[in-house]
């Protein structure tokens, strides 16, 4: 273990022995994709690496580093694993930094593979490349358009992406009350965050006309509170079929198909694959045998997260799981399911092993929904580690709970205003952790132009989604 590890922090390795350091990933980040990106040179992202002065080796951490965090943001990426080591722990409990997390972005990892870069390689070289060609592109270009997400690894980053795909899908298709209506034909603003599609003129402060509402809510035919989810995942007979090679033909064990699929299987240690699959698809066990279903752990996620949380005036959400109608067992998909994805959206889990199945491949092509990743939030997993449960428990017990409890806690309960991540378990879900983090705080702490500034008052765009809290235009 300490081989990932180099003579100051930022040389941490979390992908593993002579991968890159976590500085070269962000650096990477940074000069690849935010800057060139940027719209004009007072965007331009320096890093200021403070990993030394937050946690010294002398013990004795710098004030002035912890005041800047309060009052500026920053991020601080956490590997839980030197969370065991007693100084690292009390020093970053003395900054006092951790119950800042609606201003500073808290990333834990999630302990990687000793083979986590040969995964990452070949899931990217056979699946991420090919079968989930559209969707993992704009993922990897950062687009803002895109709704999901890859190389989800582990139960906590799973209920985090969910949790917020449901609530996208349920603000998208929200039907508004009568007095809802009525608040936003007078242009008041008690509808934030609800039903912005309807109500978007309303809650941004324009006085919409009573013709535009009143043509956008005769528009809406939507009668309840629908979320569609699809699990793209092999039953258990087709994880046998795939597991002896059958499901490729008469010589299926010869081809490079196979030889593909039994190189993932080597590089994670898997022996008994179909054991983690069900009757259905909605039966898969992300966390391995014995642990909870997709299915109860999206379930999970409505009864005790959502649900209750709920407005007094917002009907109960409910899941409609149609996994069955997308990837059938007979072949023929359900073209009124894929319709309706196009139309009001929906959440597609995949888990990326199910995809080396010929079958279950084609299929997911062949509905063409990969294409439409800017109205359905598409989750791509990252495969778990065969003891992930009870990996994930040693933490939760030791680390999560204890030294990171706060942060922890407003992650659990899906605070809107909670900026922590837990549980990043591979490198693509890092990258894009980390560039929503830079993101957030360029923009929080962007100071504008002269012109920039003329231009807001004037009530010109140019400073839509950009320098907001400094420029104050819309």
């Amino acid at each position: 273990m300490p081989l990932q590890y180099g003579l100051l922090r930022d040389e941490w390795q979390p992908l593993g022995i002579n991968q890159r350091t976590i500085k070269e990933i962000i650096n990477n980040l940074v000069e690849k994709k935010i800057n060139p990106n940027r719209l004009s040179d007072r965007e331009k992202v320096f890093i200021d690496y403070v990993s030394d002065l937050l946690i010294p080796q002398n013990n004795q951490f710098s004030i002035s580093v912890c005041d800047e965090f309060r009052e500026n943001g920053g991020i601080i990426v956490i590997d839980p694993i030197s969370m065991y080591h007693p100084k690292i722990k009390e020093l970053l409990q003395r900054s006092q930094l951790l119950a800042y997390d609606t201003i500073i972005s808290i990333i834990v990892t999630f302990p990687f593979y000793p083979k986590a870069y040969e995964i990452e390689r070949l899931l990217e070289q056979y699946i991420y490349k090919s079968a989930l060609e559209i969707p993992f592109k704009h993922f990897e270009d950062f687009s803002e358009a895109y709704l999901g997400e890859f190389g989800v690894g582990s139960i906590y980053s799973l209920r985090r992406r969910v949790y917020e795909a449901i609530i996208r899908m349920r603000d998208r298709n929200f039907v508004p009350s009568k007095a809802q209506k009525e608040a936003a034909l007078e242009g008041r603003r008690e509808d934030r965050g609800i039903g912005s599609r309807i109500f978007g003129a309303a809650v941004e402060g324009r006085k919409p006309t009573r013709k535009k509402i009143a043509r956008e809510l005769q528009s809406s035919n939507i009668v309840r509170v629908k979320v569609s989810i699809a699990v793209v995942a092999m039953t258990q007979e087709e994880a046998e079929q795939l597991d002896t090679g059958k499901v490729f033909g008469e010589h299926g064990e010869d081809t490079e198909d196979f030889r593909q699929f039994q190189q993932l299987k080597k590089a994670l240690g898997i022996e008994q694959l179909a054991l983690q699959y069900g009757l259905s698809r909605d039966e898969w066990q992300p966390l391995g045998i014995k642990q909870r279903t997709i299915k109860e752990i999206i379930q999970n996620l409505v009864e005790e997260k959502i649900n209750p949380n709920r407005r007094p005036d917002e009907k109960k959400l409910f899941i409609d799981y149609v996994s069955n109608l997308l990837i059938p067992q007979n072949n023929e998909f359900s073209i009124s399911t894929c319709d309706e994805f196009r139309n009001y959206g929906g959440i597609i889990v995949i888990d990326p092993i199910s995809m080396y199945h010929p079958k279950i491949k084609d299929l997911l092509q062949r509905s063409q929904l990969l294409g439409w990743d800017d109205v359905i939030s598409i989750i791509v997993t990252f495969p778990f580690y065969p003891k992930a449960y009870e990996i994930e428990r040693l933490l939760e017990e030791y680390i999560y709970k204890s030294v990171l409890a706060i942060p922890f806690k407003h992650f659990e309960d899906c605070s809107e205003t909670c900026l922590s991540e837990f549980g990043v378990g591979s490198i693509h879900s890092l990258r894009h952790r980390i560039h929503k983090a830079i993101l957030r705080i360029r923009d929080r702490n962007f100071v504008p132009s002269q012109a920039q500034i003329k231009a807001a008052f004037e009530g010109m765009g140019e400073n839509k989604g950009i320098g907001s809290r400094a420029v104050g235009g819309k």
